[in-house]
């Protein structure tokens, strides 16, 4: 039986970008990449260190990286927010039954007292001549508005959570715009070329991007 072929993966293309960043000194780098928009993203990876930007945490490195290559903020996607549940709403309810009135006592009479013979092992306990506690049921009113209360309280914390979501990514939003905004002016890219193995030599690369590169490296 024949083996099957395994699946090749793609392999790495050499590129050379020569730039400048802040004004500085023209310098050369050389990346092992997939795409010319991979090896874009490696090298503003490697200005980010000394750029103001480089207190960004490595989600967010990537993020601007990401962004950089394709020239904007819009692939940042919105946060997952969570469902609002829906409040309950009020309800009528019978007036609850007023309860009998409690049954009266008789004061047990003490036969020492009447003047006959008290009998010791058969005076009646006391315990045994309390009337029975009458059944107390839950008022519905009162238990739909304790779910009221309650569902009032998840509607709050969903809110809370999802304004706090919200802000987060709005303020991740303003400050990758103003990255990617610092880096458009202050990082020159001089030359973009890509090595072509086949026949031993450097061929330039359209930078910007145009249109068309992105919507083929994007699908």
């Amino acid at each position: 039986m024949k083996k099957r072929s395994k699946d090749r993966e793609p392999e790495l293309i050499q590129y050379k970008l020569e730039y400048s960043l802040n004004d500085g000194f023209p310098a050369e780098r050389f990346f092992m990449a997939l795409s010319p928009k991979e090896a874009l993203e490696q090298l503003l990876l490697t200005c980010i260190k000394s750029s103001p930007f480089d207190n960004f945490n490595e989600q967010e490195k990537e993020i601007l990286a990401e962004a950089f290559s394709s020239g904007s903020t819009d692939l940042l996607k919105k946060p997952d927010l969570l469902v609002i549940p829906e409040a309950l709403p009020d309800k009528d309810f019978p007036e609850p039954e007023s309860l009998p009135p409690p049954e009266s006592k008789q004061p047990i009479q003490n036969e020492s007292e009447s003047g006959e013979n008290l009998d010791f092992f058969n005076t009646p306990e006391e315990g045994n001549q309390t009337s029975p506690i009458p059944e107390v049921k839950p008022d519905p009113a009162e238990e739909y508005r304790a779910k009221q209360k309650e569902r009032l309280e998840e509607i709050n914390r969903a809110k809370d959570k999802n304004k706090s979501l919200m802000e987060e990514f709005e303020n991740l939003k303003s400050r990758m715009s103003d990255a990617l905004n610092w880096f458009k002016e202050k990082l020159a890219i001089l030359t973009f070329e890509e090595y072509n193995r086949w026949i031993d030599k450097w061929i330039s690369i359209e930078y910007p991007f145009s249109e068309t590169i992105i919507e083929e490296e994007d699908s």
